[in-house]
């Protein structure tokens, strides 16, 4: 079945044969969890309840729990902490269900350190309906959880399946925090009762009555139905959309933006969220500038009606001015959303860096290099601090430095910036992305002013091929990058006739 259903994704073809040649029991916690596959597969027969998907994930699921039953040994009490994007909505259903028990789907995941859980809550996002949500989960000794190290970030600790948690509070904020109680014996309780007034039925008629729609009644019920404290809302469930909205992302899956923007523009009401994917589209794959700038200009106004968060559409709107060339703006709408940034508790130091990074490049550009390179400095300083580290968003700050450098003249220190830059976008990133394009075709810049014109000359061809892969011909990178080459190219052959001579 999984291979079948993975047969045009080599990779994940290859995760499979590794599973079924090397799985142990012993080793449930690492494949239910870590791995694309099979935890892919584990969550989707939760979330789906389908009973084919569930008998055949069986084995894993009970190797699992028995696992974390095995390694559940406290002798006290523990708070922990879950970082992550929900839809508004779903934050609202918590708010509702204050005091109610609710049931997670699958195998719950959490951390204990609450800075890597706030780094994961406050990530950029490009959906706007998403908020961010901190859970605080406080647990006693009865709770059956396991914790598991990993390398490059804090231990995953485990809730088993099927535990339950009471909702204690929300309070809402830039980020949310939704404080829990994990109650696995009142969840117990809860599952009892039904069986007790079910005997007889089979697991599968039950769970076929869970789960049919309800019927509409043709006449109002006399007075409003109370949500039942047992009523379960799996974290993982996603917000309907709708067929337009699925048809873009099947038209970016196969790379006809145009149309992809067509049918985004054909949903109606257009919320915020859409704005944002517009914009998106316009600027990243077609660099037009301008209509990108007026989506966000108009998802920045539904948001700013509705009291959300504007923090992610001003920076946006600040680097599109930046495209523009419209500098004095890219400064005025950075520096803005770097205050709004500032000022919540808890601050949001992502957001900080990529803000102080925009007015970095805005004074750069202005050619007010000191104020650059202070900015800069205290965007690297602020990513290298955070915890988990993240060394996409360092190397991004290194290049910005490598540049700086660069306009004030120091090239060999631009060098040795943009190497280490290079350095750790080669290990984190894939070989076409454009992080990595632009990189190379600053290097190359580089390489040109301290006389490297063969390195020079690499480098640009190394970019041009990237972009290539993944923008459209008419792109304005491709355009200059073909400029630079061309450049290079002509000096190389003055040089080479020279020496001739």
């Amino acid at each position: 079945m999984a291979r079948d259903y993975y047969r045009t994704n080599p990779r994940r073809i290859r995760l499979v044969d590794e599973f079924d040649r090397t799985y142990r029991p012993k080793e449930a916690l690492h494949w239910s969890i870590q791995d694309s596959f099979p935890s892919y597969l584990l969550r989707h027969a939760f979330i789906s309840c389908q009973s084919e998907q569930l008998n055949l994930c069986r084995f894993l699921i009970a190797d699992t729990s028995r696992l974390i039953q095995q390694q559940s040994k406290r002798t006290g009490s523990l708070q922990l902490y879950r970082g992550m994007k929900l839809p508004s909505k779903l934050v609202d259903s918590f708010e509702t269900h204050t005091g109610k028990i609710m049931c997670a789907c699958g195998f719950f995941t959490c951390t204990k350190s609450r800075t890597a859980a706030l780094e994961l809550a406050s990530s950029p996002g490009y959906r706007t309906d998403l908020s961010s949500v901190l859970f605080k989960i406080d647990c006693d000794v009865s709770v059956k959880l396991a914790e598991m190290s990993t390398e490059d970030r804090s231990p995953i600790v485990i809730f088993d399946v099927g535990t339950t948690f009471r909702i204690i509070c929300v309070n809402r904020a830039t980020i949310s925090i939704i404080k829990m109680k994990a109650v696995p014996d009142q969840g117990k309780k809860l599952v009892q009762d039904y069986k007790n007034n079910h005997k007889g039925e089979t697991i599968q008629t039950m769970l076929e009555q869970l789960l049919a729609p309800q019927k509409l009644s043709l006449s109002p019920p006399s007075k409003p139905i109370q949500p039942s404290s047992s009523s379960v809302q799996p974290l993982d469930s996603k917000p309907m959309i709708s067929d337009d909205e699925l048809q873009a992302e099947n038209h970016i899956k196969n790379g006809k933006i145009d149309l992809a923007i067509a049918a985004y523009q054909r949903i109606s009401p257009v919320s915020a969220s859409i704005f944002v994917r517009i914009g998106h589209l316009y600027a990243d794959k077609k660099g037009d500038y301008d209509n990108a700038l007026n989506c966000y200009i108009q998802a920045l106004k539904i948001q700013e009606e509705r009291g959300e968060d504007t923090v992610d559409i001003i920076t946006r709107i600040g680097m599109m001015h930046h495209e523009r060339r419209e500098f004095h703006l890219a400064l005025q709408y950075h520096t803005r959303a770097l205050k709004l940034c500032e000022s919540l508790v808890p601050s949001n130091q992502a957001s900080i860096a990529t803000n102080l990074i925009g007015i970095s490049n805005a004074h750069r550009a202005r050619q007010e290099l000191s104020e650059a390179l202070d900015y800069a400095k205290r965007a690297l300083a602020i990513r290298e601090s955070m915890v988990p580290i993240n060394e996409v968003s360092i190397a991004s700050s290194l290049a910005t430095l490598a540049n700086i450098y660069h306009d004030l003249g120091n090239a060999s220190q631009a060098r040795q910036v943009g190497m280490r830059a290079f350095t750790m976008f080669d290990r984190c990133l894939p070989a076409n992305s454009p992080e990595l394009a632009a990189l190379l075709n600053n290097l190359g810049a580089i390489e040109l002013s301290l006389g490297a014109i063969p390195q020079a000359r690499q480098y640009f061809e190394q970019s041009l091929q990237i972009y290539r892969e993944i923008l459209p011909s008419e792109h304005p990178y491709l355009v200059k990058l073909e400029n630079n080459l061309q450049c290079v190219t002509q000096m190389q052959q003055q040089a080479e006739n020279n020496s001739k001579i």
